[in-house]
């Protein structure tokens, strides 16, 4: 893979997976992928907000994911 942070991330999430299995609600993964980032030392957020444009103008602010990594959003 080219991309080291790609590969990192992904890394982290089939160790969840790995850890965990299938069957659990996404609060458990989420909550499990946010240590695993933590001990990976990889940087991120949890339930980022941003605020939201359309041609100029303030949508209001929205959550946009669970996880957000590396500075995105």
């Amino acid at each position: 893979m080219r991309d080291q942070r790609t590969y990192k991330i992904i890394g982290a999430a089939l160790e969840v997976h790995k850890e965990l299995g299938c069957g659990f609600l996404e609060a458990v993964y989420q909550e499990a992928l946010g240590r695993e980032f933590k001990g990976q030392e990889i940087p991120f957020k949890s339930q980022p907000t941003i605020q939201i444009f359309y041609k100029g103008q303030s949508r209001g602010i929205c959550a946009v994911s669970n996880l957000s990594v590396y500075g995105m959003f």
